[in-house]
C-alpha cells in the first residue's frame, strides 16, 4: 500500500512538473539564496528494492544540487523496516534478484 501511495505521488509530481516546466525552467535559486547550510532528515520504509535504490538516488540528486549551489548539505537518512537487509551484508531471508543491492 505505501508503495503506491509513493508511485501516486510520483505521478502527481510529474504531472505538475510537466506543468510548470512547460511555462518556463525551473529553479530554486530564489528560494534557497542567502543559504549556507540546508538540514534534512529522510525516514526511509520501503519494501521494494528498486524503490529504495530511487529514493536514495533523488536524495543523492538532491545532495548534489545544493553543492552545486554552494550549500551545505547536512543530511540525517534513517531506515527502518524491511529495507534494512538491503544495506547489510547478510543475504538471509533474500532472494537472488535482490543480491545486487546488497554491500
Amino acid at each position: 500500500m505505501n508503495f503506491r501511495i509513493f508511485v501516486l505521488c510520483c505521478g502527481i509530481l510529474f504531472g505538475v512538473m510537466m506543468g510548470v516546466g512547460q511555462a518556463g525552467t525551473l529553479s530554486d535559486a530564489q528560494a534557497i539564496s542567502g543559504l549556507h547550510a540546508a538540514k534534512a532528515v529522510f525516514l526511509v520504509n520501503v519494501k521494494n528494492p528498486d524503490a529504495l535504490y530511487h529514493v536514495v538516488k533523488v536524495i543523492e540528486l538532491t545532495r548534489k544540487q545544493l553543492e552545486q549551489q554552494k550549500v551545505a548539505p547536512h543530511f540525517i537518512v534513517v531506515f527502518i523496516g524491511p529495507d534494512v537487509a538491503f544495506l547489510t551484508k547478510d543475504r538471509r531471508g533474500m532472494v537472488p534478484r535482490h543480491f545486487k543491492w546488497v554491500a
